[in-house]
């Protein structure tokens, strides 16, 4: 199975305690868990960026500029990197074509397009994520869980300072989702911006190198790991109503139980 996709397989079905990844969960019926720290995914057009990029996220993932996605040229991007798991974005893709990247170490494909033939997919070895504007309705999000899909991208960056109406329109859109979430950035959100996309629920950050630069993926990859697990809600404890005992509203007597009547009718 995909490196990338186990991580956040992780993150789904590991409720409360810390792992080795250091992600917890609280579990929430038909969809998916809300990390308690999340994942960092680069994202970058230059296949350059990999091996710096690899010693500190998560994964990586390539976007070749224009239409080239040949096997041969992920191969020589990412040469004998194995520790850090990788994919790369595409378009169009058929069965050969999914066989011969993952023969070269693909460890995931990042599909922006649904005329990837079905076929493609059948290899659960290779992880699946979904590019999925934020703006989908909620009708098209719930369907994900039947579908050969591990995760989704919302590719539409965002660039810090982040409004109320983004995080609102991210939060929507996750409440929606079976499947975890990651945003796309193109530079370091500050901490408290990182929290509230904690809170909501996302389960990881894709921020586009070319824009944020090594320093900028080096400066969330700090942030993140001093971020700490997402704290767990309050709380709200009930309290039994007990009904009050019936009176008689105040200044006015209460009625006297009527009297049998002692008259005996059957003489």
């Amino acid at each position: 199975m995909s490196k990338f996709v186990q991580a956040l397989e992780r993150l789904n079905k590991e409720g409360g305690g810390g792992t080795s990844l250091g992600f917890g969960f609280t579990r929430v019926a038909g969809k998916a868990a809300k990390p308690s720290v999340m994942m960092l995914l680069a994202v970058s057009s230059q296949s350059e960026q990999a091996a710096a990029a690899s010693k500190l996220a998560d994964g990586f993932l390539l976007r070749p500029a224009g239409r080239s996605h040949s096997e041969a040229a992920a191969a020589k991007a990412f040469g004998e990197n194995e520790q850090t798991p990788w994919g790369i974005q595409i378009s169009k893709l058929n069965p050969e074509q999914a066989a011969a990247l993952k023969k070269q170490g693909c460890d995931f494909l990042a599909l922006s397009s649904n005329a990837v033939t079905l076929d493609a997919l059948k290899d659960n070895d290779l992880g699946r994520l979904l590019l999925v504007s934020a703006n989908s309705d909620k009708e098209q999000a719930h369907v994900f869980a039947a579908m050969p899909v591990d995760a989704v991208v919302i590719p539409e960056p965002l660039t810090s300072p982040l409004t109320l109406q983004q995080l609102l329109e991210l939060a929507t859109f996750r409440s929606w989702s079976t499947k975890p979430v990651l945003a796309s950035l193109t530079n370091t959100p500050t901490q408290w911006e990182l929290e509230c996309l904690r809170d909501i629920g996302l389960s990881g950050i894709a921020l586009v190198i070319d824009q944020a630069g090594m320093e900028g993926l080096e400066s969330l990859s700090k942030a993140i790991k001093e971020l700490g697990p997402r704290k767990p809600p309050k709380v709200e404890r009930s309290m039994a109503l007990v009904p009050a005992p019936a009176t008689a509203p105040a200044g006015r007597p209460g009625r006297e139980p009527e009297k049998p009547d002692e008259d005996d009718d059957d003489d």
